[in-house]
């Protein structure tokens, strides 16, 4: 009898083991599905089986799962796009998902064109280095004639910005080192012969210091050696410094590109909202927004949530600039933004481009 409970207990203990791993493999398995997935959608009741594109950008907490699609497709050479929130649930035992459209927040087609909401069934699988989502797609409002289909994406990973390096090279003096003696002689001929000798050659190294933050950089004599001189070449590498964005940054740095005023806005509030999209494909442009010559919001991505801005225009000024500064262009150029301005009870669109020459700008009057 005690060996059969001893045999239940190691039983129960192996289960519980194999049900952690397994938990926490699921675990990390809805970390890593939160991202971007690129692939398309095919209809059953297309006849030329064309493979629409689609994009998922969601974000898994457990099982619970929110974000944003982005469906993009050309009409008469057109290309459109629709952006809709979404929502769903993660399955870890069968690595599943289910998500849903839920709203339609932005998109360029024309006014009578029909959006239908979608709710997508996919399965993860891993082969190698590949990721992939792949299942089946219908109508997400129930008696919709949106039509069914499959759909299959794959994993896009988006570079992160990497803080720029600043490298200087500092040289040292050079200081004449004699040779050592290794012998005494007092004959003047063989003085005379080691004053004469050529000096060996002057031989290169190159060694990095690792110089910290605000600390001076002390310079050492080069150590005499027996056999060699060295004329040493140290590289400093600073560490990036940790910079506070000023609100009253230097002119020049948008001065150094021409910017386009795109629209020019009147408004009676001294009180508006801003908000800046990417306004197509979420593809890590990155933009600084500058309010005349001030910085107000510094390197920020465009995606499919908003940059909000809350303006005061209360100082003396007639006329405000909204400059977009591309701090890069993104896998796709130019960067391409839509801007969303409330001004009281009106509310105005506008496509807003920057490239690495030229700044897009909307200009707002202010009549007092």
């Amino acid at each position: 009898m005690q060996r059969l409970n001893r045999i239940l207990l190691r039983f129960l203990a192996i289960t519980a083991i194999f049900n952690l791993c397994s938990l926490g493999e699921s675990q990390v398995i809805a970390q890593k599905l939160s991202g971007q997935w690129i692939g398309s959608f095919t209809s059953k009741e297309d006849p030329s089986d064309a493979q629409t594109e689609y994009v998922l950008e969601i974000d898994v907490n457990g099982s619970n799962i929110t974000g944003y699609s982005y469906t993009y497709f050309p009409i008469a050479g057109k290309r459109y796009f629709v952006i809709c929130k979404l929502k769903g649930n993660y399955e870890a035992g069968s690595k599943s998902l289910t998500i849903t459209e839920t709203e339609k927040i932005k998109s360029n087609t024309p006014p009578d064109f029909q959006n239908c909401l979608q709710i997508h069934s996919l399965s993860y699988f891993k082969q190698g280095n590949k990721e992939t989502l792949e299942g089946k797609w219908g109508p997400a409002e129930k008696g919709s004639n949106c039509g069914t289909g499959t759909s299959v994406f794959e994993r896009k990973i988006l570079e992160k910005i990497k803080p720029t390096e600043t490298v200087k090279t500092i040289e040292q003096p050079k200081q004449p080192v004699k040779k050592p003696v290794t012998s005494a002689p007092t004959n003047s001929t063989a003085s005379k012969q080691a004053t004469v000798q050529k000096k060996p050659s002057v031989t290169q190294k190159t060694i990095q210091k690792k110089i910290l933050p605000r600390n001076p950089i002390e310079q050492k004599a080069a150590p005499a050696v027996a056999e060699k001189n060295i004329d040493e070449k140290i590289i400093s590498i600073e560490e990036p410094k940790k910079i506070r964005e000023s609100f009253a940054p230097p002119k020049e740095r948008i001065s150094n590109r021409t910017y386009q005023i795109l629209k020019t806005i009147e408004i009676e509030d001294e009180k508006i909202t801003i908000d800046i999209y990417d306004n197509g494909q979420i593809d890590g442009d990155t933009v600084s927004i500058y309010l005349n010559d001030k910085l107000i919001v510094s390197k920020k991505r465009l995606t499919a949530k908003p940059i909000n801005i809350q303006l005061n225009l209360d100082d003396d000024n007639d006329v405000y600039d909204i400059i977009m500064y591309a701090e890069n262009l993104g896998s796709i150029p130019p960067n391409t933004a839509l801007m969303i301005v409330q001004a009281k009870n009106k509310r105005y669109e506008i496509n807003v481009t920057s490239t690495e020459q030229t700044s897009g700008a909307v200009r707002f009057k202010l009549k007092r």
